[in-house]
C-alpha cells in the first residue's frame, strides 16, 4: 500500500489549463437540463434518507462456529466485519434483486467462510419482495446545508426551473 502524503501539492507547480474554444463543450436544451438533473440528484444522493422504517428487515445470517459473521438484508445487503469484507472484496454476485439476491450472497458467503445460512423470522419471500410498498425518502437539508451543498443544489434546481420556463416560451411562441 502506498503512503498518504502528509503535504499538499504547491498549487503553483500545477500546469495552467487553457481551453480552446474547441476544446469547450457548450450545453443546450435536453442536454443542458440533463446535466442540471444530474448534478441535482448527485447532490442529493447523499442526503437521502428512508422515511419510517429504515429497511425491509433483515434475511439470514451467516454463522461460523455458533458465531454471526454476516447478516443479509431482505434488500440483499450484507453486513460482515472489516475483514470478511476484505476477504470477500466486492466479489459477491449482484444479479438479482431481493430476497433471491441475499440467498445468493448467503450461499456464497457460507461457502466462503465455511459457514452455514440461518433464515431469520423477518425473511421475506421474493412474491412479497415484488409486492412490497416503495420505500419512502426525504432529502437532509440540515445536513446538506451543514455540509456546504445546499447553496449547490439551489442552484441546480433554479437553473432546472429556468430550462423548464425556456422551453415553455420557446413552445408557446411557435
Amino acid at each position: 500500500m502506498s503512503t498518504i502524503p502528509t503535504e499538499g501539492i504547491a498549487v503553483a507547480t500545477l500546469p495552467r489549463l487553457e481551453p480552446s474554444a474547441s476544446s469547450v463543450v457548450r450545453l443546450e436544451g435536453d442536454d443542458l437540463a440533463r446535466f442540471h438533473d444530474m448534478a441535482k440528484r448527485a447532490i442529493e444522493g447523499p442526503y437521502t434518507r428512508p422515511v419510517g422504517r429504515a429497511g425491509y428487515g433483515d434475511y439470514a445470517q451467516v454463522m461460523v462456529g455458533g458465531k454471526v459473521v454476516a447478516t443479509l438484508s431482505n434488500e440483499g445487503f450484507a453486513q460482515t466485519s472489516n475483514a470478511l469484507g476484505a476477504q470477500l472484496a466486492g466479489g459477491l454476485v449482484s444479479d438479482g434483486q431481493g430476497p433471491a439476491l441475499a440467498q445468493r450472497r448467503a450461499e456464497q458467503i457460507a461457502a466462503a467462510v465455511g459457514g452455514t445460512v440461518v433464515m431469520l423470522e423477518t425473511a421475506m419471500t421474493q412474491t412479497e419482495w415484488n409486492r412490497r410498498p416503495a420505500l419512502q425518502t426525504a432529502i437532509d437539508f440540515e445536513a446538506m446545508e451543514a455540509d456546504g451543498m445546499l447553496d449547490n443544489w439551489r442552484r441546480a434546481v433554479s437553473n432546472l426551473a429556468m430550462i423548464g420556463a425556456q422551453e415553455i416560451a420557446e413552445r408557446d411562441t411557435e
